[in-house]
């Protein structure tokens, strides 16, 4: 366990193991969780001798929570991840990003800087998914809420202790407060704004990444995914000629902690067909 001192000074968390591989997975979890999204498929691969590399993202976890709205950028989280593997003198790795996770593992592709060897998203896309009142697919009332509570001083940083479970929204509020409980409220709404707000600016640059990229390529989606829907995976693997797609039929939006060994057994087949 390791911390680092990242470009902007932010404290960003994170675990780095050697196997016996010299190669690396990189595992990048989705925006409202931690590293430990990742913990059953990280102890997987560590047996079979991989490096691996989980981090907590800027504002999640045990990583800093900077308070600024600029400092959720989605090209410092990319900084953050590039200073990381700078430091650990890690060169030969693979991408795996859940969600929010996998718009890192694409910027990081845009920037050519630190490539990977393949990258593999899961229940992820090339495009925004969200309407802008309708964040994670919430309601409009539920978004203009969240807002309201992630810039006010009393409630920004956690509200799990409010009891929001009304009728009409309760589905949705469980699903939210099940992100609050460890993460605070500020740091979904700003990354998921500047989320939107980067690929509004750069979707044609996204577009020309993906669509030239000649690393290995595998997309995986949840068939029941509400919060990512499939057709945004189908969109992203249109894209490039030679990715690869799997759809999970009874997974949601949790693939990664719901069904993990599913899950490993298809990204261990792309990995051993594409090394």
């Amino acid at each position: 366990m390791s911390f680092l001192t990242s470009f902007d000074n932010t404290r960003i968390f994170y675990l780095y193991k050697k196997g016996k591989k010299p190669f690396t997975l990189v595992f990048l979890h989705g925006i409202g969780m931690n590293w430990t999204e990742w913990k059953k498929e990280i102890l997987y691969f560590q047996k079979l001798g991989f490096s691996t590399l989980a981090l907590d993202l800027r504002g999640h976890g045990k990583s800093d929570i900077p308070q600024d709205f600029e400092s959720y950028s989605i090209e410092f989280f990319y900084k953050d991840l590039e200073c990381i593997l700078k430091k650990e003198r890690i060169e030969k790795f693979s991408l795996i990003g859940h969600s929010f996770g996998g718009a890192i593992a694409i910027v990081c592709c845009m920037k050519k800087e630190k490539m990977p060897q393949s990258v593999i998203l899961v229940e992820s896309g090339s495009t925004y998914p969200y309407k802008h009142n309708k964040l994670l697919n919430l309601s409009p009332y539920l978004t203009h809420l969240l807002r309201f509570i992630s810039t006010n001083k009393i409630t920004k940083k956690h509200f799990k202790d409010f009891d929001l479970s009304k009728k009409g929204i309760t589905l949705d509020i469980n699903f939210i407060r099940n992100l609050l409980q460890v993460t605070p409220i500020i740091t979904i709404i700003k990354a998921l704004d500047n989320v939107e707000k980067y690929i509004f600016k750069n979707q044609l640059k996204i577009n020309a990444t993906l669509k030239n990229l000649d690393i290995p390529l595998l997309v995986i989606a949840g068939k029941k995914d509400h919060i990512f829907p499939l057709k945004y995976s189908r969109k992203l693997v249109s894209l490039n000629p030679h990715a690869q797609l799997k759809i999970i039929e009874n997974a949601d939006h949790f693939v990664t902690v719901k069904m993990p060994k599913e899950l490993c057994q298809i990204m261990l087949d792309f990995l051993t067909s594409t090394s």
